[in-house]
C-alpha cells in the first residue's frame, strides 16, 4: 500500500500513500498501522495519493488527521494530492480544509516539499554567509 516518492536529500525521502476507493472502519485499522511504523521516521514527508479515491467518509478525514498529527510530532507535513471536489467539500464541511495543503497531481505535491526544501537551504545558506548560485551580495551573520 504504501510506496517510496521522490528522494529530497539524502536523509529525507517524500512517501506517497494511495487513499483506498472507499472507507470502512475495518480498513482503517491496518491502514493506521502502517501510517504509525512509516511515521517512525525523523521529519517525515507524505504526500496522499487522493486521486483513486471515490467515497469520502468522515473515517478518511480521520485518518488524515491522524496522519498529519504524527508527521508534526516529528517536524513533518502531509500534503493531498488529486483531491475530489467531494473531498474538498467534506474537508471544509468539517472544518479542517485548512490544515492540509492541496495539488493537482502527485508530482506537484511531492515538488512542492523539493522547493520548501530549497527555500530553507537558501534561508540557511544566507544566515551562514555562503553565496548562493546567482546570488549578488551576500550578508554575513554580523551584517557585513
Amino acid at each position: 500500500m504504501l510506496s517510496e516518492g521522490n528522494i529530497i536529500s539524502r536523509s529525507t525521502t517524500v512517501t506517497v500513500l494511495p487513499l483506498p476507493k472507499s472507507w470502512t472502519v475495518e480498513s482503517a485499522r491496518p491502514f493506521l498501522r502502517e501510517l504509525r511504523a512509516c511515521a517512525e521516521t525523523v521529519r517525515p514527508l507524505f504526500v496522499v495519493d487522493c486521486s483513486e479515491t471515490i467515497v469520502w467518509h468522515e473515517v478518511a478525514v480521520y485518518l488524515l488527521l491522524r496522519l498529519l498529527e504524527e508527521a508534526m510530532k516529528r517536524n513533518g507535513d502531509v500534503r493531498l494530492a488529486a483531491i475530489s471536489p467531494d473531498g474538498k467539500a467534506l474537508l471544509e464541511a468539517m472544518g479542517v480544509s485548512h490544515l492540509f495543503r492541496a495539488f493537482a497531481s502527485r508530482t506537484e505535491a511531492v515538488s512542492s516539499f523539493q522547493r520548501t526544501f530549497a527555500r530553507a537551504a537558501g534561508v540557511d545558506a544566507i544566515r551562514n554567509g555562503v553565496p548562493l548560485a546567482g546570488a549578488g551580495e551576500v550578508l554575513g551573520p554580523s551584517g557585513s
